[in-house]
């Protein structure tokens, strides 16, 4: 850990910096004032979206409520997560699917796409195989980790996960079904399933209504 003030290194336990000797004890927030992120304690800045304590409260934003959209609760008391923080997860989790396409399935990682060949049914038809490929691998990727861990890598990167909407722990189809509909989702390059999140008192794609599952912060 840091200073805040003068960002030398400070030993564990210190409530003082041995460099500059100011006080290190702050009022630790439970979220982020600024991304609404799960705050660290013990952290002079938020993981998420590197915002510093020291501005924070220098700007009095610790005192002004949450952005509204990351202070929806369910009754179990679990905080809702919007399109922003999905969206955050869901490059993340693009960029391992990329890798693995492009290590195992070769054949896939070599789709070339220009906007004449979108509208060519040789293409379409020819590629069926890598396009296949690479969906499949998506959705068990996604379907695995949810089904295991309620959240993908790229979930656990922006502090989320999946779980039904009782708070329980999702199963295997469910994990299925909401991953399945991600097709749908991701027409128009996602703006389908962010429509649908920011109509939703949930804040649910399709993919969540059809499988009764919603996206929460990872506490």
């Amino acid at each position: 850990m840091r200073c805040p003030y003068c960002r030398e290194k400070i030993p564990p336990g210190c409530s003082e910096c041995p460099e500059c000797y100011e006080s290190l004890q702050f009022p630790q927030p439970e979220y982020c004032g600024v991304c609404g992120a799960v705050w660290v304690e013990g952290n002079f800045y938020c993981r998420f979206c590197n915002s510093r304590l020291m501005q924070m409260l220098n700007d009095h934003m610790l005192d002004q409520p949450m952005h509204q959209d990351d202070l929806k609760q369910t009754e179990q008391g679990l905080i809702l997560v919007g399109a922003v923080h999905r969206a955050v997860a869901a490059v993340l989790d693009t960029v391992v699917i990329l890798a693995i396409i492009g290590f195992w399935f070769p054949q896939a990682a070599n789709l070339s796409i220009t906007w004449e060949s979108l509208i060519s049914g040789a293409f379409w038809v020819g590629q069926s195989q890598a396009w296949l490929t690479a969906v499949a691998v998506m959705i068990l990727y996604y379907t695995i980790f949810e089904t295991l861990f309620g959240f993908t890598p790229g979930k656990l990167m922006a502090q989320i996960k999946v779980v039904r909407q009782d708070g329980s722990k999702l199963g295997p189809g469910g994990a299925l079904l909401r991953n399945l509909l991600r097709i749908v989702d991701l027409q128009l390059f996602g703006l389908v399933g962010a429509v649908v999140i920011w109509r939703t008192p949930l804040q649910q794609r399709c993919g969540d209504l059809a499988a009764k599952t919603i996206v929460v912060r990872l506490i």
